[in-house]
């Protein structure tokens, strides 16, 4: 609670209640990262100590992981506009490097966090 307050501060209204929304709308994955491992680490805490079954955690930390993946979904989507914009001013050297992008986005360690995040997530849902 102390860390969204804080991070609050940095946001559009500063009004902690909205500062999830306004980060989503930014983009703003390492904090979405964060969270989802924060609830990850609860529920293997309220696992080990048998205080419940952490169904709600899990389900938190897959909200927080789904959304970084919907991120990198987002940027792909935007990018066809790019590709005529590209072709019809003949910005071919722009054009390559944006192929080139495309080819190693879900490369990026955020989506690489999200994706063994939600992974790790399912699997002790499995396991449980």
């Amino acid at each position: 609670e102390q860390a969204e307050k804080t991070i609050a501060l940095f946001t559009k209204d500063g009004d902690a209640t909205s500062t999830p929304a306004h980060l989503y709308d930014m983009q703003c994955m390492w904090y979405e990262l964060e969270v989802g491992e924060c609830w990850e680490r609860e529920r293997g805490r309220q696992l080990a100590s048998d205080e419940g079954d952490g169904l709600l955690e899990a389900a938190r930390a897959l909200k927080k992981y789904w959304a970084v993946e919907q991120h990198f979904t987002d940027m792909v989507e935007d990018q066809f506009d790019f590709h005529t914009y590209c072709l019809r001013k003949m910005t071919l050297r722009s054009y390559i490097r944006l192929l080139r992008f495309e080819d190693t986005l879900r490369n990026h360690r955020f989506f690489f966090r999200a994706a063994t995040g939600a992974v790790r997530c399912y699997l002790s849902l499995y396991d449980a």
